[in-house]
């Protein structure tokens, strides 16, 4: 038993420091306090995704094809993974802010992706010149040919 112990944290930690191959350049996701964001994964057929702050190295998630496994408390109920294993961050706070590492395992092919969390205010991402408003418009998508407009 502590064989395998032993073997699986070698493992993990061969994992972070071994992937120092780019899968391409830094991304950097704007987002606002409250809001939403996406880490983008645009590498295929991965089996999984270990998500790493850089400023702590603390491995906070691991993501599969539409599955993760949140391991710090300070994320609960805030992650999600979408289908293809990108990471969603919900109701984004002061603390996201920062650089992430994406260590992505994929056959037998390891790589790195770096992402930067850019917190603005809506006004900021939206553009100076938006205006408050009340008004909302709300678009209905129908796939039945019947309901044609």
């Amino acid at each position: 038993m502590m064989k395998w112990v032993t073997v699986t944290v070698l493992a993990y930690f061969l994992r972070g420091i071994l992937c120092r191959e780019s899968c391409g350049d830094k991304k950097t996701i704007f987002g606002a306090v409250g809001r939403e964001v996406i880490l983008p994964m645009s590498q295929t057929a991965t089996r999984d995704i270990t998500w790493m702050t850089v400023r702590s190295k603390d491995h906070f998630a691991t993501t599969n094809p539409g599955e993760i496994d949140v391991r710090d408390y300070r994320y609960e109920g805030r992650l999600s993974a979408t289908a293809n294993g990108s990471l969603r961050f919900t109701n984004l706070t002061g603390d996201d802010q920062g650089e992430y590492i994406a260590n992505i395992l994929k056959g037998n092919m390891q790589c790195k992706q770096v992402y930067s969390i850019q917190l603005r205010t809506l006004s900021q991402i939206l553009g100076e010149n938006v205006l408050p408003s009340a008004r909302a418009w709300v678009f209905q998508h129908h796939n039945d040919p019947k309901h044609t407009v």
